[in-house]
């Protein structure tokens, strides 16, 4: 019987603790609402700079960026995935993890189509 007690017992946690995991993914809004914050936005144009010193300038091949916000989505380790698209073009995209560390935001993790590193192969021969 008391086995049957810590069995019960250990299950009602698993289950509680796999319902509150469930209950802190953010909605679609708000993670939305999270990109669209200017400290987050900051945080996306230093990362850009981070591929491209010159990005956003008229020398730079990165001249302007574009935040999916209907791509974003809930990465289970933390963080909001979410894509940009440099100079309007939907092949020359960029994929970012945003995530809050130390209350400040940054890009967590990035990768980049084929279509960017080429891009700034030819322009950098990097």
């Amino acid at each position: 019987m008391k086995k049957m007690l810590v069995v019960l017992a250990m299950i009602t946690i698993l289950i509680l603790g796999g319902c509150r995991m469930l209950k802190s993914e953010p909605t679609k809004e708000e993670m939305i609402e999270v990109l669209k914050k200017e400290e987050v936005v900051e945080a996306i144009e230093v990362a850009i700079h981070n591929r491209e010193e010159k990005a956003l300038t008229e020398e730079g091949v990165i001249k302007r960026y574009s935040i999916l916000y209907e791509t974003a989505e809930w990465n289970p380790m933390g963080g909001i995935n979410v894509d940009i698209i440099l100079n309007n073009d939907t092949k020359l995209i960029l994929n970012y993890t945003i995530n809050k560390h130390n209350g400040r935001y940054r890009v967590g993790s990035s990768s980049a189509s084929k279509e960017v590193s080429e891009l700034l192969e030819k322009a950098y021969g990097n």
